[in-house]
């Protein structure tokens, strides 16, 4: 399979290779036991292990087991036009693992030790480092924070990347993928979808249509009190002291040294990443969310005019997530059709999905909308709509 140059060339392969490797771990286990190569060993060198990887990597290979996964991929493809980036966060510390202590997190010491073990090399082709939401570069010493793949970022001092894919479905199987391989407590997932067109952001007139991508992709569930939070809001997960509360933000994305143009994305940060999940109806409502309504990021952005507003949404959200509240359908109905209107856009002009795909994905997204906020407005006791 072909990957246009404007994207990240790994990506269809890491998605096979993630899926194969984590459907095989017991057998990579196995084989890692027998060479002696599975625990630390003072006594062998960095040569030692790397011989042992490309023995590994022979071992586990066979084209015959892998094409079922070629096909898989080559199957479910599903393209549109708006090219997109994604995130995945790890930490068996959760929310907490920014400014953790040692011990905190008994298995990894919150990746303590990353920089040690040279996984920067390592882990290259995924994105791979160690992100305590301050710094991404690798020469900063020792520190705690989450394992993150970022996918289509090839190189993390210079912060070089390019779009992962322009298939939701693509994406979605990454994330799941990346799950199963690290097989460490999954965190946040970050969606980037790169800024189609030159038109100026507009001001979002209310904070439903937040409330409903929140339905969507956020993380409804009790806390510790056994009382119903948005957790990820709620516990502040998305906070930092450096920027401030991020839901949803603009970046630049060069994908070479010096670009003079670099790539303008917004970021979704909001998105709790799960174990076994399709994300494939959030990616397409964010989509047709940010065509139709093209709103302004929340984290506020050199030449922000609407910082002012924006801090009045995010009172709003942030009351929301302390005591989610059911939202009228009226307010769902009218965001399926911004959705419906924004992905409609995305193919008329941009020549993005097919019709019939993009007409499945809204009535998706609508069911499981009115599902959600029924299960919201019975403070988590059933569902009432059949999924």
């Amino acid at each position: 399979m072909q990957v246009d140059d404007k994207y990240y060339e790994r990506s269809v392969s890491s998605l096979v290779a993630l899926s194969y490797v984590a459907d095989n771990i017991g057998t990579l286990t196995q084989m890692a036991e027998s060479l002696d190569i599975y625990d630390y060993d003072p006594d062998l060198e960095y040569v030692d292990y790397t011989v042992g990887a490309i023995f590994l990597a022979d071992g586990l290979y066979d084209k015959e087991k892998i094409q079922p996964y070629v096909e898989r991929v080559r199957d479910g493809r599903s393209p549109g036009a708006v090219p997109l980036g994604g995130e995945v966060e790890f930490s068996n510390a959760g929310y907490k693992t920014v400014g953790a202590g040692a011990g905190e997190d008994a298995e990894f010491d919150c990746f303590f030790y990353f920089d040690d073990f040279d996984l920067i090399n390592r882990m290259w082709k995924l994105g791979g480092h160690i992100d305590n939401h301050k710094f991404i570069t690798p020469d900063r010493g020792r520190v705690r924070g989450f394992l993150e793949f970022s996918f289509g970022r090839y190189k993390i001092l210079g912060d070089l990347s390019k779009p992962t894919t322009k298939d939701p479905w693509m994406l979605s199987e990454l994330a799941n993928a990346a799950v199963a391989f690290a097989e460490i407590r999954p965190h946040s997932f970050h969606i980037s979808l790169q800024i189609m067109g030159s038109r100026p952001f507009e001001p979002l007139e209310g904070v439903e249509p937040l409330i409903c991508i929140l339905l969507l992709g956020g993380d409804i569930n009790p806390d510790d009190g056994g009382i119903w939070r948005e957790k990820r809001l709620f516990q502040r997960e998305t906070y930092s002291q450096y920027e401030g509360f991020s839901f949803s933000r603009f970046n630049e994305h060069k994908n070479r040294p010096g670009d003079p143009n670099p790539t303008k994305v917004v970021e979704f940060t909001f998105p709790r990443l799960f174990h076994e999940h399709s994300y494939v109806d959030l990616i397409m409502a964010l989509k047709g969310y940010q065509l139709a309504y093209n709103p302004a990021p929340l984290v506020p952005y050199e030449g922000c005019e609407y910082a002012e507003h924006n801090r009045e949404l995010e009172d709003a959200l942030f009351d929301w997530a302390a005591e989610p509240t059911a939202l009228p359908d009226s307010a769902i109905a009218a965001f399926v059709g911004k959705v419906e209107q924004g992905l409609d856009y995305e193919t008329r002009v941009f020549a993005g999905h097919d019709p019939k795909f993009t007409a499945y994905w809204v009535g998706e997204i609508e069911k499981k909308l009115l599902n959600y906020n029924e299960f919201v407005r019975l403070g988590g006791r059933e569902w009432l709509r059949e999924m």
